[in-house]
């Protein structure tokens, strides 16, 4: 191991995070540095320091061979637990359709964001657990080789490990500090949101340069012109500078180093890769011969198979693999079965080198034969082979392992990696189309390939990149059945793209094709059709078409499809307005999917329910749904679940007239928000809060959550809800009789409201602007600006929403002294309200009332 020299600083920063993480104060450090700087150096001396602390110390490698979601963090939960972590209960996105029903597989595609917050969660629980018991120090080396939900998990135990007995660190060379790669921006925004600190590593100066010269040469009889010249040679560098002097020490021309008399003389490569090439020379031709095996195989390798691939005798092999752990170029990884790994990639990079390429490619071909007999049913090991077998120029083989690869990274919901193992495939495609347009086998795996891209763009809203693979899918496919369901995923990116026509036009060209008897791609086909027509408002076709879809799901032995026809049918019956089917329909797919144990798929039907409930004024039992949701969410850790059961029931609360409690599980959905980074949450619970606070007049704290939200929303472009923020923050405004501002603010409001396209936001805003200038006593400009509201609501069906203004004109009518007209519209807007049993509503009808019969008997 190279001395460890200077560093004093950067040491008393991790020891004083180490000593708050033993406090409960968790901490996240990244050291960052050029290229043999000290950077695995550092964390290897802390990790020293952490173990005679007491502190459980865990350091893992990232390595890019793999391919494997989350692969260093299951590495670290292992070796804290023993256990072992390859699977996970994750919902696998379906690349055959298991139920059938393609639908509810593009639903859980569009879900892929908040399933991987699922997963992170998960990961986050046991860490807690473990550091519940001791405090534990975990080091990530090279994490810009990191799989992106590596990235993710950092980024969200960074918002956690504040409460922790943890201290995180990772490293990353400045080399790969380039604008918008995955691992600064991971970084970047850690930092943004300050749960981080960030330890930039120097070079050394000239005297920490001679300290470890003397440390290396195990002398102190180093003359200054050579310390001098070492380090006007290397930088300072400390990898470069431990080259250097190994270099220095095997020269044949250097008979006594201690002196350094003929140290002028000496040949002095001008880069790091010559330095090692110049000591690789010096080595015997097996340990030559074994380096240049795991130059190949990577930056880890297995015995095992070094073993196998070597033509050496296990003794000679062993002997090898001692005198290079001894020079310093490979290392074994502590608590690993007989796995080693190079010091530095610098040395990999000078090895493989030199390697000719005719050489690389059988290499790399018996590799990958070796790795694919010992681990070829392990999906894990699938990219490495891949990589191997493409290296060999064995293209078709290195693809199917490739494929197979990604595959597993969007079961895992690790869209990025997938993206980049794609590209790599599309870079070979050309490779492996050569002659072979006729060959079944082939289609099959282009088919294959074609289905997992347009699966990964519909993930991350890629919809013309979704909608031309699944197209180029199409196009290999002969069976009917298979195109129905690859033209229902093409309609549901073009919807979500909002081209409605388009949408429909194929499904119905798609419809008459498919045979009468095949009911289940009819039934998707159809209820796809429904989804059509329930994206555009048109309630009454949408359940229409779900109706078709479920009578032919009824002929079918696929309960689990017919669940999903009976909630889609119930939650279409709700938005026509016929809430009591709309009800029957969705406790028959409850009681299926309680039969099958699909605890999301309750949690979803519980929180529809929950809608239909507070529509027909039963609260009680609305608030006993969302709570039923809620308990499941909390059960299969699904937190964006849980943050919407506390939103909706806050509003249930706030609808009572209780907003102290809706307050308080308004805050419980922000720290949720929070503690998984959703954005979009954060702001709707901060303006749910600061809306509870502006009902009780409490204005400082409600302007405080507003703007807060509105902060949030400018942020990620929610231009729907600034819009509404802003209305809010100028009606508070004129309640303090600041109107210039009022009326700029609310001017503001509604131009940015009409920007949204959406009627309900420009309704909202034109009766805000309605109250603001009843409050400044326009009563005319206030009367136009309700009815101008009132319309909007009536002609859109929002039948509560007109009841709101309307109850705002009845106000409106007793200030200008038309109480008639007010009483009379007041009675109106009492009886909804009554039937509803919202008993905030009520009282302040009631107290309007009361007043009106003072003064006009």
């Amino acid at each position: 191991m190279t001395p460890f020299v200077g560093r004093n600083k950067e040491l008393k920063i991790l020891i004083d995070g180490m000593n708050a993480a033993k406090s409960g104060n968790g901490r996240m450090y990244f050291i960052a540095g050029e290229t043999g700087v000290g950077k695995t150096r550092l964390i290897e001396e802390f990790a020293k320091i952490c173990e005679e602390s007491g502190v459980r110390t865990i350091t893992v490698k990232c390595v890019t061979e793999k391919y494997v979601p989350y692969f260093p963090i299951k590495q670290i939960l292992e070796k804290l637990t023993d256990i072992k972590y390859d699977t996970l209960d994750t919902l696998p996105l379906g690349l055959t359709v298991t139920t059938g029903d393609v639908s509810a597989e593009l639903d859980r595609l569009k879900e892929a964001t908040r399933t991987r917050t699922m997963i992170l969660e998960r990961f986050l629980r046991f860490f807690e657990k473990i550091t519940e018991k001791e405090t534990v120090f975990v080091a990530l080396d090279d994490i810009q080789l990191a799989d992106s939900g590596t990235l993710s998990f950092i980024h969200y135990l960074s918002r956690n490990i504040a409460h922790m007995h943890m201290l995180f660190a990772g490293t990353y060379p400045l080399e790969h500090a380039l604008e918008n790669s995955p691992v600064i921006n991971t970084i970047r925004n850690i930092n943004i949101e300050r749960n981080c600190t960030i330890l930039k590593l120097e070079p050394f100066n000239i005297d920490e340069t001679g300290k470890l010269v003397y440390a290396i040469m195990n002398t102190w009889k180093v003359p200054e012109k050579a310390i001098g010249e070492i380090y006007e040679k290397t930088g300072g560098l400390p990898l470069y500078i431990e080259e250097l002097c190994r270099a220095i020490v095997g020269q044949e021309s250097v008979q006594d180093f201690y002196e350094f008399l003929k140290f002028g003389e000496l040949e002095i490569p001008a880069h790091i890769k010559n330095l090692i090439l110049l000591r690789v020379d010096k080595l015997d031709e097996d340990a030559k011969q074994v380096l240049r095996w795991c130059a190949v195989l990577g930056k880890t390798f297995n015995y095992r198979i070094l073993k196998e691939i070597c033509a050496l005798e296990e003794t000679q092999l062993l002997d090898a693999i001692e005198h290079l752990m001894a020079e310093g170029y490979i290392r074994e990884i502590p608590n690993e079965d007989e796995v080693y790994s190079f010091t530095h990639t610098a040395i990999i990079d000078a090895v493989y080198s030199k390697i000719l390429t005719p050489r690389r490619k059988l290499m790399h071909k018996r590799a990958g034969e070796l790795i694919e007999k010992h681990f070829g049913s392990d999906v894990k090991y699938g990219g490495e082979i891949g990589k191997h077998y493409i290296a060999s120029g064995d293209f078709e083989k290195g693809f199917r392992y490739f494929l197979n690869a990604a595959e597993n990274a969007l079961n895992n919901y690790a869209m990025e990696d997938c993206i980049q193992m794609l590209d790599e495939m599309e870079r070979i495609l050309p490779e492996i189309t050569k002659g072979l347009e006729d060959d079944i086998a082939h289609n099959d795996m282009l088919k294959r390939y074609y289905l997992l891209n347009g699966n990964c763009k519909s993930c991350i809203s890629d919809f013309d990149g979704a909608i031309a693979s699944y197209e180029n899918a199409l196009r290999l496919e002969t069976d009917v059945l298979a195109k129905a369901n690859l033209t229902v995923k093409i309609a549901m990116n073009y919807l979500s793209k909002g081209m409605f026509e388009k949408a429909l036009a194929i499904l119905t060209e798609m419809s008459e094709k498919i045979p009468e008897n095949a009911y289940l791609e009819r039934s998707n086909v159809l209820g796809c059709m429904g989804m059509c027509y329930e994206k555009i408002g048109d309630f009454t076709r949408a359940v229409d078409y779900y109706a078709k879809s479920l009578e032919l799901c009824k002929r079918l032995d696929n309960e689990i499809a017919l669940a999903s026809a009976y909630h889609r049918m119930g939650t279409g019956m709700c938005f026509s307005g016929d809430l009591k089917s709309g009800k029957e329909f969705l406790e028959k797919a409850l009681e299926i999917r309680k039969r099958h144990n699909l605890k999301r798929e309750i949690a979803g039907t519980y929180n529809n329910l929950g809608i239909i409930y507070t529509y027909l004024c039963d609260l009680d039992k609305a608030i006993e749904c969302y709570t039923a949701a809620k308990k499941i969410y909390e059960e299969i850790g699904d937190l964006s679940g849980v943050s919407t059961a506390y939103n909706n029931i806050a509003g249930i609360y706030s609808m009572m007239g209780n907003h102290e409690r809706a307050i308080e599980l308004a805050k419980s959905d922000l720290e949720i928000s929070r503690r998984t980074g959703n954005k979009h949450y954060e702001m709707y619970a901060l303006a749910g809060i600061g809306h509870e606070y502006f009902e009780m007049k409490e204005f400082d704290r409600a302007m405080e959550n507003f703007q807060k939200a509105m902060e949030l929303g400018k942020e990620i472009g929610e231009k729907r809800m600034v819009s509404s923020i802003t209305g809010q923050i100028a009606l508070m405004h004129a309640m303090k009789g600041n109107f210039v501002e009022a009326y700029k603010l609310i001017e503001d409001a509604i131009s940015l409201g009409r920007e949204t396209g959406f009627w309900d936001v420009l309704a909202e805003l034109l009766t805000g602007k309605g109250t603001i200038l009843q409050i400044d006593k326009k009563f005319e400009e206030a009367e136009d600006c309700f009815l101008q509201a009132l319309q909007i609501y009536r002609e859109t069906d929002a039948e509560e929403s007109a009841m709101s203004v309307n109850f705002e004109l009845a106000r409106l009518y007793i200030d200008m002294g038309r109480k008639n007209e007010a009483k009379a519209i007041l009675e109106e807007v009492l009886a909804y309200y009554t039937k509803l049993n919202i008993k905030s509503m009520i009282e302040k009808i009631n107290k309007e009332l009361e007043l009106l019969s003072k003064t006009n008997p």
